[in-house]
């Protein structure tokens, strides 16, 4: 008998180790008409519906967390459906079907975007062998509560703001990524909500998701800073290399570059000026800029040749993925996937 109960525990702890983190997330709740869509993504016959993921603080993205999967390959079918309504594998077709490996020490995050296309990302697991410094545990949802509350019913920003950086700046706290942003957007001016991001990054206990917060910035300069600053600052993405020596392309210089780019009649020479640009190695681009290059190219083809040609000149190859969104097909979102998994940036 204490036999079979010692195997028992001791498949329960193999089960335990062999489990890595899956974070699904569905980003963008709405399309450009402002209506809603929703998803459902199967993986290994297991349907995780879009509307009953929990919204994250840029009310754009849904997203919840198994870790129920084993190391090893499975397989991604994604559905667009109808709110409330379930899949039926039987006579539903997805939208998106590909099988996807995990890691030993390697968590995974699946992001289905608005149009239906899937991109994957890994991350170090918090619980793999490789440190990446002490994190320790979220506020809990009632004191949370509580101090969000305390803090909005603030009469004056100065008072809100003075509220919110020293909470951030006690050390018995840790928050959230989506807590630190609930906070931070009671604070309007752009200036103070930099300072706080900044000053929060080293409580938080999911620092991979911490880039979310550059939705809440309104300026390009803003939303830079804050992807640079992460950069500099990695706690726990799978690339070592560090690239704080990349200085992006000044807001001036890259305005000409603009200008130039777009006086011309063909696609071709448009084309031609934005890979002179990105084959100049001087030249490094925020991802910000890169999306704007990419936005004045509208053949598929191009497209993808000069992302692939940016992914070497970007200032933060880490969130290259987030230039996915840029292609109408997932044979591009996918090659272009392969290209970053096997190349060197």
């Amino acid at each position: 008998m204490k036999k079979i109960v010692l195997a028992a525990i001791v498949l329960l702890m193999n089960a335990a180790v062999l489990a890595q983190s899956v974070t699904i997330r569905f980003e963008g709740t709405n399309n450009s008409n402002g209506d809603p869509l929703y998803y459902a993504a199967e993986v290994d016959g297991t349907i995780y519906y879009s509307y009953n993921a929990d919204l994250s603080q840029n009310s754009r993205v849904r997203q919840l967390e198994t870790k129920n999967l084993n190391w090893g390959n499975h397989k991604l079918n994604v559905y667009q459906i109808n709110e409330n309504a379930t899949v039926n594998t039987n006579v539903d077709v997805p939208v998106y079907t590909n099988n996807f490996q995990l890691r030993n020490g390697y968590d995974m995050t699946i992001a289905i975007r608005r149009n239906g296309q899937v991109a994957f990302t890994e991350k170090k697991s918090n619980n793999s062998t490789v440190g990446t410094g002490t994190i320790g545990t979220a506020m809990s949802t009632t004191d949370f509560d509580k101090l969000y509350q305390s803090t909005q019913s603030k009469w004056s920003q100065t008072s809100k703001y003075n509220a919110v950086k020293a909470a951030f700046s006690n050390k018995a706290y840790y928050f959230t990524t989506e807590q630190a942003g609930q906070l931070i957007t009671l604070v309007t001016s752009e200036t103070r909500r930099l300072e706080l991001t900044k000053l929060v990054y080293p409580r938080v206990t999911d620092p991979a998701n911490f880039s979310d917060v550059v939705d809440l910035f309104n300026s390009t300069a803003n939303k830079q800073n804050i992807e640079q600053f992460i950069q500099a600052n990695n706690r726990g993405t799978t690339v070592t290399e560090s690239y704080t020596n990349r200085t992006p392309m000044s807001d001036a210089e890259f305005t000409k570059l603009q200008n130039k780019a777009s006086l011309h009649f063909r696609q071709s020479s448009t084309v031609k000026d934005i890979k002179d640009a990105l084959n100049n190695k001087n030249n490094y681009f925020t991802i910000g800029q890169i999306r704007a290059l990419l936005s004045m190219v509208s053949l598929e083809s191009d497209k993808l040749a000069i992302a692939k040609l940016a992914y070497h000149r970007a200032t933060n190859p880490n969130n290259f993925d987030q230039l996915f969104d840029m292609f109408s097909s997932q044979t591009s979102v996918d090659n272009l996937n392969s290209y970053i998994k096997s190349t060197r940036s």
